[in-house]
Parts: C-alpha cells; sequence; structure tokens
C-alpha cells in the first residue's frame, strides 16, 4: 500500500477506477501475497497443470464486476493472466454468460404518456363493446428471401453436438413481399406485391382493389389498423382511408382517439 501512496505523489492520482489504477492495485496484491508465502515476490514454480487460486477468481469477480463490458482480451492483460484461464474462470467457476445487446427503437419524450391513452382508450372501448376487439383488422408485411435467408435470432436447432449448420448468403437476393391481413374469424390475404420495394402507390392500390372489396360486408363497423411504415401514411393512402373508413382506420397520423395503437 506504501508503494500505491508513493506511486500516487510521483505520478498523481488517477481515477481510482481506471483500469490502469486496478492494474497496478491488482499487482501489488499478487507481490504481497507471493512475498508473504515465499520470501519472493517472484511467482512461484509451477509443476503439471496450472491450478486457478482462489485469489484469482476473486481477481477476475471484481474485474467484471467492475466493468461488465470488457473483452476477456483486455482483462487478461490487466490482470496478467492467460486468456484461456480468464475464459476459464468466467465460464466454469463465476458462471457468466456473454449476452447480446439488443436494438430497440427509441421513444420520445410524448411516446409513454400516448401509449398509456392508447391502452385507456382500448379498455373504454372493450367496456362499451365486448365486440371492439374482433371488429378490428389487424395487418402486417414481411420480406421472404428467395435464396433462404433466415433470421439468425428465430432459428435454433436443438441436438446433443452442434450440427454446424449454415446458409450461403447472397448479396441483393431476389425478395417477395407480402402483405397480410387477421381478423378473429378470417384471414384477409396473403397479398403478393409486384414490387421489389413497396410504394405509396402500390399500397394504395392493393388496398382498393384487394382488402377493401373483402371487407366490404362488414361495413360499416370494421376497423382497419396499419403500422407506420412510410407508404402507409402518404396522403393519397391516408385520403383514401378517410373516405372508406371514416373515423375507422388506425394508424399514424388518423383522426381517432387511439392513434398510437397502429404506430407504436
Amino acid at each position: 500500500m506504501m508503494i500505491l501512496h508513493h506511486w500516487d505523489l510521483a505520478n498523481g492520482s488517477p481515477n481510482p477506477q481506471s483500469p490502469f489504477k486496478r492494474g497496478v492495485y491488482i499487482s501489488i496484491l499478487r507481490w504481497q501475497k507471493n512475498f508473504l508465502e515465499t520470501g519472493s515476490i517472484a511467482n512461484k514454480k509451477r509443476s503439471g497443470r496450472p491450478c486457478t487460486s482462489d485469489f484469482d477468481v476473486e481477481c477476475v469477480r471484481e474485474t467484471f464486476l467492475h466493468d461488465p463490458r470488457r473483452s476477456v482480451r483486455s482483462a487478461a492483460r490487466e490482470l496478467d493472466m492467460p486468456i484461456s484461464t480468464v475464459y476459464k474462470v468466467i465460464k466454469k467457476k463465476l458462471r457468466l454468460h456473454a449476452y447480446k445487446v439488443q436494438i430497440v427503437q427509441v421513444l420520445e419524450p410524448d411516446d409513454r404518456p400516448r401509449r398509456m391513452v392508447v391502452a385507456t382508450d382500448m379498455l373504454r372501448r372493450i367496456d362499451d363493446d365486448a365486440e371492439f376487439l374482433k371488429r378490428i383488422m389487424f395487418s402486417d408485411e414481411a420480406s421472404f428471401h428467395l435464396s433462404g435467408i433466415v433470421n439468425r435470432h428465430n432459428v435454433r436447432i436443438w441436438g446433443s453436438e452442434n450440427p454446424h449448420e449454415y446458409r450461403e448468403a447472397q448479396r441483393d437476393s431476389p425478395k417477395v413481399n407480402v402483405w397480410c391481413g387477421l381478423m378473429h374469424d378470417r384471414v384477409i390475404g396473403p397479398f403478393l406485391f409486384t414490387e421489389k420495394t413497396v410504394s405509396s402507390v402500390g399500397y394504395l392500390d392493393m388496398l382498393e382493389n384487394f382488402v377493401f372489396p373483402q371487407l366490404e360486408e362488414l361495413q360499416p363497423h370494421v376497423f382497419v389498423q396499419q403500422d407506420g411504415a412510410p407508404p402507409h401514411w402518404a396522403t393519397i393512402v391516408r385520403s383514401s382511408l378517410n373516405d372508406h373508413f371514416t373515423g375507422r382506420w388506425i394508424g399514424r397520423f388518423c383522426s381517432v382517439a387511439i392513434v398510437a395503437f397502429g404506430d407504436l
């Protein structure tokens, strides 16, 4: 501790939580431990496969507790340990797991109040009309690549051994855009767009010539829900929805009280 104190006086005391300062501190503790046990600060000679001491385990624990985002390589360099030792400690001793960062849509300051308005309005409508949710057509779109591209977050292969399954990815592979609408008792679609990228004109053509005729028998009680994709809130699309479903379409820039329902 006196060595660390004099080192601070000579070099200026850096941030005590910095990786460099912590590395110096851990090294001094290691020297102290070696000196008390052997009379020397040199590491003891090892025979056979080296074992991981409780002291090393605790050093690794403190390192990742202080900075969970650091890499195994940088931790091994700071602790003066082999990378394999640090990895073995965090996996087998500490039983830590490497979790991926989730990417989510950013929330604006008024999004939470809008969501509360949506929830409150939906509950009120359900109380007034128990069949309300059955009168909403929920819709969405998806792209399917003809080359067989898969979403690695959704695909799992269970087994006792790694099958080393792989798929060859083709850059800019052909794809088809598919729209589908769902109600409690029927499926509207699917509809396959001929366009590589769905435009507002193509989306409007699909609504007026494919969707609206199938919902005609449910008028004037059916609601239409769509998400906030750019083609969905183009002026020509909103104008057509206002004409056919006045006050009964849910999405971005709609006029009903549950405006946020289709967009959040």
